[in-house]
C-alpha cells in the first residue's frame, strides 16, 4: 500500500495586515449607552424598565464603554443610581465589570464592558413608568472615580405588568 502526503502553501501577497485598534490611549472617559446598545445617557429621551426573565426587581439595562489609558487593570467597578426630580433614588447599580479592548465593530478601538443593571428595588414597572429620573454613572478602581456621567430621560415600561422583558414592546 502506497501512502501520498499532499503539502499545499498558500500566501496572499499585497494584502496590507489589519492591526488591532490601540484602545490604551488617552483619558479615560465614560460612554454609557441606554438600553445597553442605544442613545448615549447623555443624549437619551427614555431609557426602558422592565422585569428581568428570572424575576425580581425592574431594571434598566445600561451598555457600559470606555476610552482612555487603563493600564494592565481592566476589572472596574460600576456605580450610580436613579433618581426622581425630588432626589430620592429610585434605583441604583454597584457591580464589578470586565474590560476588553474592542478590535472590531461601533466600539472599536474602546474598552467594552458588557452591560451595568440599575435595579429598583422595592418598585413597580407601574410606578415607574413615565417618571422623569436623573441617571449618574460612574467607573471607578479601588474605590476611585475614573470617569462618570449623567444624563436625564423618562423610563418607559416595556409593558405586560411583571412579566415584561427590557425593551419588548407589545400592543
Amino acid at each position: 500500500m502506497t501512502r501520498w502526503t499532499l503539502l499545499f502553501a498558500a500566501a496572499c501577497s499585497g494584502a496590507t495586515p489589519v492591526e488591532p485598534a490601540a484602545c490604551d490611549q488617552g483619558a479615560i472617559t465614560l460612554d454609557a449607552r441606554v438600553d445597553a446598545e442605544g442613545p448615549r445617557l447623555v443624549d437619551a429621551d427614555q431609557a426602558h424598565v422592565g422585569i428581568p426573565p428570572q424575576g425580581g426587581a425592574p431594571y434598566t439595562a445600561f451598555g457600559i464603554v470606555v476610552s482612555g489609558a487603563l493600564g494592565d487593570e481592566t476589572v472596574l467597578q460600576v456605580t450610580g443610581d436613579v433618581r426622581d426630580a425630588d432626589g430620592v433614588v429610585l434605583g441604583s447599580v454597584e457591580q464589578n465589570t470586565s474590560l476588553i479592548c474592542a478590535n472590531a465593530g461601533p466600539w472599536a478601538g474602546r474598552w467594552y464592558g458588557g452591560e451595568a443593571h440599575i435595579r429598583y428595588w422595592g418598585q413597580t414597572l407601574a410606578a415607574l413608568d413615565a417618571r422623569a429620573v436623573t441617571a449618574t454613572l460612574a467607573i471607578e478602581r479601588a474605590g476611585v472615580e475614573l470617569a462618570a456621567v449623567e444624563g436625564q430621560f423618562t423610563l418607559v415600561s416595556s409593558g405586560g405588568g411583571d412579566t415584561a422583558l427590557v425593551g419588548e414592546v407589545r400592543e
